[in-house]
């Protein structure tokens, strides 16, 4: 990079006759929308967990099948 905004590529044509090598100047004019930046979540400020099974406690019907 030539700046923070800027930087120097360099190419060559893929055709065999030609070969042509170039240097190019590539930069960023105008930032047009950029991310939201997370906040950092207070981890004790988060209320805890809710407790849950996983259903293994399932019942099971009158022909003794899983439902």
């Amino acid at each position: 990079y030539i700046t923070e905004r800027t930087k120097e590529a360099y190419y060559q044509c893929q055709s065999l006759t030609c070969s042509c090598t170039f240097k190019t100047v590539e930069s960023v004019d105008k930032i047009l929308c950029q991310p939201i930046q997370a906040q950092p979540v207070d981890e004790n400020a988060l209320p805890p967990p809710e407790k849950r099974t996983l259903n293994r406690y399932r019942r099971y019907s009158s022909n003794h099948t899983l439902h």
